[in-house]
């Protein structure tokens, strides 16, 4: 079951900032985070970076 990237925002909106939330991959739609895609990635060893700008200025940063 797929999770709507809205859905995944909020509960990340939701945890203190900089917390670390593990989403497991089946639940995300690759289509809606492609377009995030970033080509800087943190060298913590992950596959792909998705880099989320928010309206209010803030951001979410998806490990893969």
């Amino acid at each position: 079951m797929q999770h709507l990237l809205g859905e995944i925002i909020g509960t990340v909106l939701q945890a203190k900032v900089h917390e670390d939330i593990v989403i497991e991959k089946y639940m995300i739609d690759k289509q809606d985070i492609s377009q995030y895609r970033s080509l800087f990635a943190d060298n913590d060893g992950q596959k792909s970076d998705y880099r989320i700008p928010l309206e209010d200025g803030r951001g979410i940063h998806i490990k893969e």
